[in-house]
């Protein structure tokens, strides 16, 4: 009796909105972080991260695709290490810029730089009571974080790409098979000349700047990758780490799982749920490429904690925790994200600008 006393007074002392706030902290963050500073192998060596291979193009001269392994070998590495780089030649821009900096100091930069920008793409999808913050400390955040990639970068790309920046929306072909769906934004709000306009810039600056060989290697080198990728066994370390069906259920699982996020997001088409549909229908993608998953599934809870139920809950909490399931293998990551991505479809919030149909402009 006493204690349910001591929760009523609570409940009267805190925000409706401050109570929703530590029940999904409780729910989502705190279990996942948890899960991801367990799972994750912390070294204090940049070297050998992603990031690396990131800071190595910038000094790889004028082939950073067909030479970066030689190039890192002749920097004294031991042994033989793959650092495949497969970005288009626009992002030599970023590479060249980074490698200004130690190899140290241009990984934390870079970590830091994307962090802000991701942060300031995400707060106005914020609901009144939700700390913005939460979005740089999801479990894809602290996962990216370790490696270095480029999940923020991204993530805040598809944020802003959604709210109308067509710049933003073309440059999210570095990433093709994470901002493939934005193509279906762009189409339905007829922005997609303006966003054209803007990739064919880009193409042009880069040709000027490295040379038209360039992309004739960029070509050749991702050709030859994907088709080592469809024919070979996946690398291992994917198997605990890449969040899309195709690695762990091969084509057959794929194109089941690709067609029910196909119906699903078709049931309810928004920011949020693209990006889950995103990582169902791709043939692949990576723990630390689900930001925006992950802050889409923590404002999806703090917004429809009302109407969720039990299981429904525990569903989005599964789907929020990817990015650290994962470890465990990836055959797990796509039945939860489907899971995930049922219940966005069916349940629309009554609070915040994606509880209805309208876009976040419309709701402002």
């Amino acid at each position: 009796m006493i204690q349910w006393a001591v929760w009523r007074r609570l409940r009267t002392a805190f925000r409706h909105e401050d109570i929703i706030a530590v029940q999904c902290m409780a729910l989502l963050w705190l279990p996942s972080i948890t899960l991801v500073l367990l799972t994750l192998n912390f070294s204090s060596s940049v070297i050998g991260r992603d990031f690396s291979t990131f800071w190595m193009a910038g000094h790889a001269g004028d082939n950073p695709y067909g030479l970066l392994a030689e190039f890192v070998r002749e920097r004294g590495r031991p042994s033989p290490v793959i650092y495949n780089f497969t970005y288009p030649p626009p992002v030599l821009f970023l590479t060249k810029l980074v490698a200004e900096l130690p190899l140290t100091f241009a990984f934390l930069a870079w970590n830091c730089a994307g962090a802000i920008l991701f942060y300031v793409a995400a707060k106005p999808y914020c609901p009144k009571g939700f700390p913005a913050v939460l979005a740089v400390i999801t479990p894809a955040a602290v996962v990216n974080d370790n490696f270095g990639q480029m999940g923020f970068l991204v993530g805040a790309l598809w944020l802003f790409a959604w709210r109308g920046s067509n710049l933003c929306a073309a440059a999210l072909a570095i990433k093709p098979q994470i901002g493939f769906l934005v193509l279906v934004k762009l189409v339905r709000d007829r922005r997609l000349t303006g966003a054209t306009a803007w990739g064919l810039a880009f193409v042009a600056i880069s040709t000027i700047a490295f040379g038209l060989n360039i992309w004739s290697d960029f070509i050749r080198h991702i050709i030859a990758f994907q088709e080592s990728y469809v024919a070979k066994s996946p690398i291992v370390a994917w198997l605990f780490q890449s969040t899309t069906p195709y690695v762990g259920y091969g084509l057959f699982g794929w194109i089941c799982f690709a067609s029910a996020g196909n119906l699903l997001l078709a049931r309810n088409f928004n920011v949020w749920t693209a990006a889950t549909a995103t990582f169902l229908i791709s043939p692949y993608g990576f723990h630390y490429d689900m930001t925006v998953v992950c802050l889409g599934f923590g404002i999806f809870c703090f917004e429809s904690w009302d109407e969720l139920a039990w299981y429904e809950k525990v569903l989005v909490g599964l789907a929020f925790a990817v990015p650290a399931l994962v470890h465990f293998g990836t055959w797990f990551a796509s039945p939860i994200l489907l899971g995930g991505l049922w219940v966005q479809s069916r349940v629309r919030p009554s609070r915040g600008a994606f509880g209805s149909t309208k876009t976040l402009a419309e709701a402002q």
